[in-house]
């Protein structure tokens, strides 16, 4: 971090280099900014993240610079801190910038698995984000894989195609809410929506959103809130077909997963002939560790693995009963479900399935 002398001043100018721009940075300095007293503002640039601060009496900031170091959002990563003497203005508040233009350079968070509190109002009947498939916040989400163009701003993501309504909007613009420009911030009633697609005639193959009867108004106080009356109807008959045997392509973040029901013989051997992939293993999705552990021995830095933000596949060994998943080996490939969509496909009657690439 480079920091000038601890001369006492009233201004200093920040930037900040990394994985600093859709992790929450800044909300997170907003806060910080705030709580310590201080004014000034903070904004995107195309190099990171850039941060005025004053005081009304001279100081060297190190209060800042150490929450800066120690508190920063668990999803952003500085590389680099640049500190200098800035120009007291006499800013009145701290205030969140518009993103500014110029040189391009920066670190963009890869995609991030759902998170614990998205995850929570996924399955909360009262949320308005009950059963949506795409709920997301600045903890969690596609970010890589939506991203366009530098800054990493809405109007520069895939996202841009649709416009949030107001309560997203209200969201969206309060530097207090968790989804503070959370570019892929969305909900049933303005974001993307699921939808069962047959490989033969490219059409729907369900029956539809059920626009007239899924969508309630409810009271809940004084206010209405809409809510939800159950996982959307595609992703049921998707289950359903896994469960029957059949073969879907699941379009997750980055690309789409071949899946297909482990314990129906039929069903892997169909999929192996379609990748031309006799033996090779096929990787599981389980729908948690509980499924993980009844089919495989897990410890404890393999359980960390599992059910890290990253999601990543954990070779674990195995106690057998899925014998057409890796032929003549002790190890399966295990992963949890890292997106919402993921979430509720493994949430009623299917508790794993095979996901390959």
């Amino acid at each position: 971090m480079d920091i000038p002398p601890k001369a006492l001043t009233q201004a200093v100018d920040i930037v900040v280099f990394g994985v600093v721009q859709g992790v929450g940075f800044r909300p997170f300095i907003f806060r910080t900014a705030r709580a310590l007293g201080y004014t000034g503002w903070v904004k995107n640039v195309g190099m990171g993240v850039e941060v005025h601060l004053e005081s009304a009496r001279p100081t060297d900031f190190a209060d800042f610079l150490q929450a800066l170091d120690k508190d920063k959002p668990p999803l952003s990563q500085i590389e680099k801190t640049d500190v200098r003497p800035g120009e007291y203005t006499g800013c009145g508040e701290f205030t969140i910038q518009k993103t500014s233009g110029g040189e391009s350079f920066v670190f963009i968070s890869p995609d991030i698995s759902i998170c614990d509190n998205c995850r929570r109002e996924m399955f909360a009947p009262e949320d308005r984000r009950y059963h949506y498939p795409f709920i997301n916040c600045t903890d969690c989400g596609p970010r890589y894989t939506i991203v366009d163009a530098l800054p990493y701003d809405r109007d520069q993501t895939t996202m841009r195609a649709f416009a949030m309504c107001d309560d997203c909007r209200r969201e969206y613009e309060d530097p207090m809410d968790r989804r503070y420009h959370a570019q892929p911030v969305a909900c049933p009633r303005c974001g993307p929506r699921v939808t069962l697609i047959d490989a033969k005639t490219r059409e729907a193959a369900h029956k539809g959103e059920r626009e007239g009867s899924a969508w309630k108004r409810k009271p809940s106080g004084a206010a209405e809130a809409e809510v939800h009356e159950g996982i959307p109807d595609a992703v049921r008959e998707a289950t359903a077909l896994i469960r029957s045997g059949k073969i879907l392509a699941v379009k997750g973040l980055g690309g789409f997963h071949l899946v297909c029901d482990p314990l129906n013989a039929e069903a892997v051997a169909r999929l192996r002939a379609i990748k031309d992939r006799k033996t090779k293993p096929l990787a599981l999705m389980a729908r948690d560790i509980e499924v993980v552990e009844r089919h495989a021995h897990v410890s404890p830095e393999e359980r960390e693995q599992l059910t890290s933000p990253r999601r990543p596949i954990v070779l674990l060994r195995h106690k057998g009963g899925l014998p057409g998943i890796a032929p003549h080996l002790m190890e399966l490939g295990f992963m949890l479900p890292y997106t919402p969509l993921h979430d509720l496909l493994l949430h009623d009657d299917l508790d794993l399935i095979v996901a390959t690439s």
